[in-house]
């Protein structure tokens, strides 16, 4: 067996995408997701990197830069596979020519289902996802901060978005659901809804 490190919602091109709606925002932040995706398949062994959904923002952001950067990431890496996010399906065919080893609605990782939206996935199969960017409000002593979280339920995962530009959907907590918060120095596990 090999290490295969799971990551979601890159959401690279991002800004190419809001200045061509007439933003004025720096370029500049996919080469720091993607070398931190380079450096945390170094860090995990990682044999594969698979991206569940939103590795572009929207078809605009999809310059030929970002996709020679995915393209020299996966050659790279050598075994990066993309399961397709509702941000990718108009840079499809764009992206199919990126030397990722599969692109696909879904993949699978033995029994697990590999998605971006884990509503397209029967509730009965175990699946990982992504899409909703899930973050956790924290608060103690007078301090609050809402951080980047995992939500972990009987038979699925959702990923938090890699890409720290992608914002936070803040998760009302609820029983039956575990939450561990990836805060910038550590992952720790948050105390659930009650019963």
């Amino acid at each position: 067996e090999h290490a295969t490190l799971l990551v979601a919602d890159l959401h690279l091109g991002r800004a190419e995408s809001l200045q061509a709606d007439g933003a004025a925002v720096p370029s500049g932040s996919d080469d720091d997701a993607l070398d931190a995706l380079r450096a945390a398949a170094a860090e995990t062994g990682a044999a594969t990197v698979v991206i569940l959904g939103d590795v572009v923002h929207h078809a605009v952001g999809a310059t030929d830069r970002v996709l020679a950067a995915l393209d020299a990431l996966a050659r790279d890496l050598g075994d990066v596979r993309l399961a397709l996010g509702n941000h990718d399906r108009r840079a499809e065919s764009a992206l199919r020519r990126v030397a990722f080893t599969d692109v696909a609605e879904a993949l699978d990782l033995g029994a697990l289902a590999l998605v971006h939206d884990l509503a397209t996935v029967p509730r009965s199969r175990p699946a990982v996802g992504g899409h909703v960017h899930p973050a956790i409000h924290l608060a103690a002593e007078g301090e609050a901060l809402t951080v980047p979280c995992f939500v972990v339920a009987r038979r699925a995962l959702v990923l938090p978005a890699f890409s720290r530009d992608a914002a936070g959907a803040r998760q009302r907590r609820r029983p039956g659901l575990r939450y561990v918060a990836a805060a910038q120095t550590a992952i720790f596990e948050v105390a659930s809804a009650g019963p």
